[in-house]
């Protein structure tokens, strides 16, 4: 048995809307703009991004950049992701799905979850490791270098 979905869900919609309605909300929805922006001009772009009105403003060039993670950053995330993989439920076939596929989402979850938070640097555990590295390069730079003469003693 064989199933033909149909080539375009949304157009199928678009067509069985009624006109009337679908025009009377984008009137409403126009409105509700206007009166956002004209209350709030610095708000311009963000009210309701409607297709007849334009394209959609360009959120990305406002947001901040995502921190890249430095190697402690990595290691953070894969001691997290360990965690994280603990915590999520063991017998949620119905979330995850069954088997092997089962287990690659949720691992494939906690992973993201994990670098997420390590991104955020809550945790900290990164900042602790790249502090006890530089103290320990400090220590090892200090032991290397020739000690300076007394005071009193000749060279």
């Amino acid at each position: 048995m064989a199933i033909t979905p149909p080539s375009d869900i949304v157009l199928d919609v678009a067509r069985a809307a009624d006109p009337e309605r679908y025009r009377a909300a984008v009137e409403r929805l126009q409105r509700l703009r206007a009166t956002a922006e004209a209350s709030n001009p610095q708000a311009s772009g963000f009210g309701v991004a409607l297709a007849s009105s334009g394209p959609l403003p360009d959120v990305g060039a406002r947001a901040q950049p995502r921190r890249q993670l430095d190697a402690y950053g990595r290691f953070e995330a894969f001691v997290l992701q360990s965690f994280m993989q603990s915590m999520l439920p063991q017998n949620a076939s119905k979330v995850y799905g069954k088997g092997i596929a089962g287990e690659f989402w949720r691992s494939m979850l906690a992973e993201k979850m994990a670098e997420e938070l390590a991104r955020s640097g809550q945790v900290g555990i990164a900042r602790q490791l790249e502090a006890a590295s530089r103290n320990a390069q400090n220590v090892v730079e200090a032991a290397a270098a020739p000690a300076a003469p007394a005071a009193g003693e000749r060279s």
